[in-house]
């Protein structure tokens, strides 16, 4: 049987390094009731410790890793793992979820970003469960239906997810695309076993499944960051039921097609302009693809307008309610795809201006004269939902508010300009 870990390639942040390997690794396994496990043994208990000690003999040492079941690395995408930032390694992993021959991964890492990755098998054994009614999985949307089981995030700014900088970046350069499964966990009402662990599978043509990861029954979800995922690639997922000796029959979630990113190209005010009028025309145009086969692009935005002087600070954008704190977010459809409009277009009506320092309505139709100000965009986002199986995929290029965005997209520019007399 041939088994695939998926790592990424790490970036020296430092400087060369001259040796092949620059750490020093020891460990002992430990069963739960104290017993030594060597590599390929067997282990009945339910967790595994691993006790040792990392030294880095170039770099200073940075942090130790210690995962079952799969390569270990930011929470965000690989719990549970442990984590560790000193070169003590003491670490307690569930095994419950396992059966078999399964890796224990251990990774330690320098400041130079060197990685160094122990795997060792141990043959987990389980007294197979009998004469019980099994968990199902089901979708998502049959307890949440007006949220969605897959979402497909193509984001605009490498986030440094790992602690020294490696990034998810199956996108394009400097961009990150992950695609997150959800599924309805069990729940005491279906009459059903409660499973001890889910498995995920993922299939690139939806007829060979291929397992991905297993994680404990109290989750709900799953984060690829396979570097196997590309805008426009469809993928599917599947999810099934573990339990003591047998595995369910997976449920096949749905698919998504990942968005690639777009471009926006701003025609007014541009960053310095002068002798702007004082009711600006706002203008700008979103690049990018129309569809995909899972239905048509909407682009999603925000604007927001800044008085630059210090001793008169405010900040607007425009919404329904200026003592709510909340601003409004609007949709333009791909063919569609140029927004434009005055700044006295919101100064009457349900949208409106609102002056957020101030919690009111910007009281005039214009800007004031021979004044600086800022406008940029804080959210721009292209989005495609597939109603069928209830996904959605995303490209972000800013989310400064996390609108969409767990971790947020920095807004790329703000056009300064001055207004004239006029």
């Amino acid at each position: 049987e041939t088994v695939k870990f998926e790592t990424q390639l790490r970036v020296a942040k430092l400087g060369p390094t001259t040796s092949d390997k620059p750490f020093e690794l020891e460990f002992e396994m430990y069963d739960a009731n104290g017993n030594e496990l060597l590599p390929d043994s067997n282990l009945t208990t339910d967790t595994i410790s691993v006790v040792g000690q990392a030294t880095s003999t170039e770099y200073t040492f940075n942090l130790w890793y210690v995962k079952v079941g799969g390569v270990p690395g930011t929470g965000v995408f690989t719990n549970p793992r442990t984590i560790g930032y000193s070169g003590s390694i003491l670490a307690t992993q569930s095994a419950k979820e396992f059966e078999g021959m399964t890796p224990v991964l251990i990774d330690v890492y320098d400041q130079n970003d060197n990685r160094y990755e122990k795997i060792v098998y141990i043959n987990v054994i389980r007294q197979p469960v009998s004469n019980i009614v099994p968990y199902i999985v089901q979708k998502y949307t049959t307890v949440a239906p007006t949220s969605y089981n897959i979402f497909a995030y193509t984001r605009n700014q490498a986030i440094e997810f790992y602690k020294k900088g490696t990034n998810p970046t199956a996108a394009g350069e400097g961009q990150n695309l992950y695609v997150e499964v959800r599924w309805r966990p069990w729940y005491s009402a279906s009459g059903t076993a409660m499973p001890k662990a889910y498995r995920i599978y993922r299939s690139f043509d939806n007829v060979t499944y291929e397992p991905i990861a297993t994680v404990p029954y109290n989750y709900y979800y799953y984060r690829d960051y396979s570097a196997e995922l590309e805008p426009l690639k469809r993928v599917y997922y599947a999810v099934s039921s573990v339990y003591d000796g047998f595995e369910t029959p997976y449920t096949v979630i749905g698919d998504v097609i990942p968005l690639p990113m777009f471009d926006v190209v701003y025609e007014s005010p541009v960053n310095g302009s002068t002798d702007v009028p004082r009711d600006p025309t706002f203008k700008w145009t979103f690049n990018g693809i129309e569809s995909t086969a899972e239905g048509t692009v909407t682009y999603l935005y925000d604007i927001w307008l800044y008085d630059l002087v210090v001793n008169d600070y405010c900040y607007y954008s425009i919404g329904t309610n200026p003592t709510s704190g909340y601003y409004s977010i609007f949709l333009t459809p791909a063919d569609t795809p140029t927004v434009e409009f005055k700044f006295s277009d919101f100064t009457a009506g349900p949208y409106r201006w609102i002056d957020f320092a101030a919690r009111a309505w910007y009281p005039y139709d214009k800007l004031q004269a021979n004044k600086v100000y800022e406008w940029g965009n804080e959210l721009l986002a292209a989005m495609v939902i597939d109603s069928n199986d209830r996904s959605v995929a995303y490209a972000i290029k800013v989310d400064d508010s996390r609108f969409i965005d767990p971790w947020g997209v920095k807004t790329e520019i703000y056009h300064r300009f001055v207004t004239g007399e006029n």
